[in-house]
């Protein structure tokens, strides 16, 4: 998956995927966190995290000796079979 169609825009299916930013943004700051693309507008793209917060990022921050984005795919649901024993089972710590 390209991060950008026709060099100005992010690429759509990024939305809702999950994603690892790291290196160095725009104002020399070290980075790096996981979360997921919740908004693509154009040149920009929203990450939430659980730990950091929400991060909007421009297109022009990624590249060579800037920030990186790694993509976490495939993505896929895991369900609990049928069969498994699925009691809850209280114990002492």
């Amino acid at each position: 998956m390209n991060i950008a169609v026709k060099r100005w825009a992010f690429n759509s299916e990024l939305h809702h995927q999950f994603v690892r930013v790291y290196g160095i943004d725009s104002e020399g700051d070290q980075i790096d966190f996981k979360g997921e693309v919740i908004e693509v507008i154009a040149e920009r793209i929203v990450i939430l995290t659980s730990d950091k917060g929400k991060w909007v990022l421009g297109l022009y921050e990624f590249g060579e000796n800037s920030l990186n984005i790694e993509v976490f795919s495939p993505s896929y649901t895991c369900q609990m079979p049928e069969e498994a024993d699925q009691t809850i089972v209280d114990y002492e710590c």
